[in-house]
């Protein structure tokens, strides 16, 4: 979606302490980190899409929009949740709790 636009690094390989995470953070929620900020989850995803500047940035300004941000919020946990039993998914990606 972001037409490799945006670096991508598995957390387990990158030194989290040098932006301010740690693995726990980074195992609950996708990370984007900017210059300025570090967004979470559903918020992650937006900035990532705007950031991209290919078409799908107009859907990162959209989950912006508050009443549609909050939705974003409770799919995107829900999709964390559950990413190991959706297509393409593996145990790995299940997240013991």
């Amino acid at each position: 979606m972001t037409k490799n636009k945006i670096p991508v690094a598995a957390y387990q390989l990158y030194d989290l302490g040098s932006v301010g995470l740690n693995a726990e953070q980074c195992s609950e929620a996708l990370q984007y980190v900017t210059e300025g900020a570090i967004y979470t989850g559903h918020e992650a995803v937006a900035k990532a899409l705007i950031d991209s500047k290919t078409a799908w940035a107009l859907m990162g300004y959209f989950l912006r929009v508050p009443v549609i941000s909050s939705a974003g919020y409770l799919v995107y946990t829900w999709v964390a949740k559950n990413r190991n039993r959706l297509p393409g998914g593996t145990p790995e990606c299940a997240v013991n709790r």
